[in-house]
């Protein structure tokens, strides 16, 4: 039995006791994090295959959720094209902000050479779209998202937001991470040829 922890928690407005499984939950998430962390931590994010690496395992393991029932995949295309509809939308959207502040007109009335230069300059547009549908991710997919950074604060025994880690506290971690991810040379590959996720 692990240590009571209590936080405030922001939807309730109010200190709340957090229940073990939830406790036990943020344990196992801050270890997947470290241990990507310290092997991958060190690499230049921009672009990074690693993280459409990643994106993609993520990809395949939801699609082994869904694919199975063919109402679930037909409510997904549904929901996809609104996703991308405003997705679209949010993107036309800034670089209309961008392109009528630099050449007073929308960006579809752009001539090429003003559109690359927009793009050039301005493609950290698509940083922030993706950052903001990977934290919609995270929301969804995570139980109580909101206060797993204070739980894991007080598990750590200290103030602030700071998911990040110690690499010198997650060295032990990489030959149980080797372990685990041992299918991806073992396992049975995708048409693609990617590695099958475990389930």
């Amino acid at each position: 039995m692990s240590k009571t922890i209590k936080v405030y928690d922001k939807l309730d407005k109010k200190v709340v006791t957090i229940p073990e499984i939830e406790v036990e939950r943020v344990k196992e998430m801050k270890r997947v994090f470290q241990a990507i962390e310290l092997l991958f931590g060190g690499r230049k994010v921009e672009k990074s295959p690693f993280v459409s690496g990643l994106l993609k395992f993520l990809t395949v393991y939801m699609m082994q959720r869904c694919l199975p029932d063919k109402k679930i995949m037909q409510k997904h295309i549904a929901i996809n094209q609104t996703i991308f509809e405003a997705v679209g939308k949010a993107w036309k959207s800034e670089y209309d902000k961008v392109a009528i502040e630099k050449f007073k007109k929308p960006f579809d009335q752009l001539v090429d050479a003003e559109k690359k230069s927009i793009d050039d300059e301005y493609d950290y547009i698509f940083d922030l779209v993706a950052f903001s549908l990977i934290t919609s991710a995270f929301n969804t997919w995570t139980p109580k998202f909101y206060r797993v950074d204070d739980v894991n604060n007080k598990l750590l025994g200290r103030k602030g937001s700071d998911f990040n880690s110690n690499v010198e506290d997650t060295k032990a971690l990489i030959k149980e991470l080797e372990d685990n991810l041992r299918y991806v040379v073992e396992a049975k590959t995708l048409e693609d040829g990617l590695p099958k996720p475990t389930t």
